[in-house]
């Protein structure tokens, strides 16, 4: 969910953790592709790892929380309307700022931001927002037809969109995980995490979270598409894997969001305040950070290790700020504007 998705319901603390692991991917991704290690450990080309858990988390929650409000006998034209609300003022006041930053320190021009702004283009690490906003646009497709014709039709539709997007990735393996903004190369995660929401709306997998079996196999399945990705992004590996592992990442974070939300020892786990708070912070740390490693890369006289843990903690604490004095006024603006249209 790129780091951006905010929802009408309570996100629970699980899922929030399963963010802040998404944005340590990216954030440890970025450090050591510029040398900054924080640990005696490689960690450098894995950030789309953790991109792709956000993907399947933005899907998966965002039609959840459609599906559920439709279900509840709500008008689609009003709740679609209130769902667009919500994704435009979580999204763009942070992201308005961000473009202004870069516009100010000339990695981009004006026009170029404007054509951000949009969602035309991506440049650097802000290719994820206009992929995600593509998805925003499906998703009310997908819940009103899981509402007027029922979720199995819906997830059948869902299921030929993960085929379209694995036969895509076959015929160009090179466009899964590029800065392209085309959505089908990418549409694995985001169409895996809305079958999981509808299987649940549904009434299932119960059966599958009576143990810790899904959590740790999961998590294996989530270590070994990190350790694949890289050798695929620095190490030569044959990019022909890449559809495959598209669908792995998307699979094993499906398997977090259920086992985090149905076993209480991975929701425990995931749910511990640290994760927590980096998920609800992650947005801006997606977007801020490496104006921060590029802060820090001044301090040509502090030791590399010295210079990686340092900004990461700047990081947290600026994107700490920001989410109390962007995000979360942006999104009570929104949650406001949508109540009204609501009424």
């Amino acid at each position: 969910m790129t780091p951006h998705a905010e929802t009408p319901r309570p996100l629970s603390a699980p899922l929030h953790g399963l963010r802040g692991i998404a944005v340590l991917y990216v954030v440890v991704s970025h450090l050591g592709n510029v040398g900054l290690f924080l640990l005696p450990l490689r960690h450098d080309a894995i950030g789309k790892v953790g991109v792709w858990i956000f993907f399947v988390l933005s899907a998966f929650l965002l039609t959840r929380n459609l599906r559920l409000e439709l279900s509840s006998g709500a008008p689609p034209l009003r709740s679609t309307s209130r769902y667009f609300i919500h994704r435009v003022f979580r999204i763009y006041p942070l992201y308005a700022l961000v473009l202004a930053t870069h516009v100010m320190v000339h990695d981009i021009g004006p026009m170029e931001a404007l054509q951000h702004l949009l969602l035309m283009q991506g440049w650097g690490e802000l290719w994820a927002i206009p992929v995600e906003f593509r998805y925003y646009l499906a998703v009310p497709l997908v819940c009103i037809a899981a509402h007027r014709l029922g979720d199995r039709y819906a997830m059948w539709l869902l299921i030929a969109g993960v085929a379209a997007a694995c036969a895509w990735g076959i015929a160009q393996p090179a466009t899964v995980f590029s800065n392209g903004l085309d959505l089908l190369p990418k549409a694995a995660p985001f169409a895996l995490g809305s079958l999981l929401a509808l299987a649940l709306h549904r009434g299932g997998p119960e059966g599958a979270v009576r143990s810790t079996s899904l959590g740790l196999t999961s998590t294996f399945a989530l270590v070994a598409s990190t350790w694949l990705y890289q050798g695929i992004s620095t190490d030569g590996w044959d990019e022909r894997l890449a559809p495959l592992l598209s669908l792995l990442i998307g699979a094993s974070a499906c398997g977090l969001v259920l086992a985090a939300l149905r076993h209480p020892i991975t929701g425990r786990l995931l749910g511990h305040r640290a994760l927590v708070l980096l998920g609800e912070i992650s947005f801006s740390i997606y977007l801020l950070h490496l104006f921060v490693i590029r802060f820090v890369r001044h301090f040509h006289a502090v030791p590399t290790l010295v210079q990686a843990w340092l900004a990461l903690v700047l990081s947290i604490a600026l994107a700490w700020a920001s989410f109390r004095l962007i995000e979360r006024p942006g999104i009570r603006a929104g949650r406001a504007l949508a109540n009204r249209v609501g009424v």
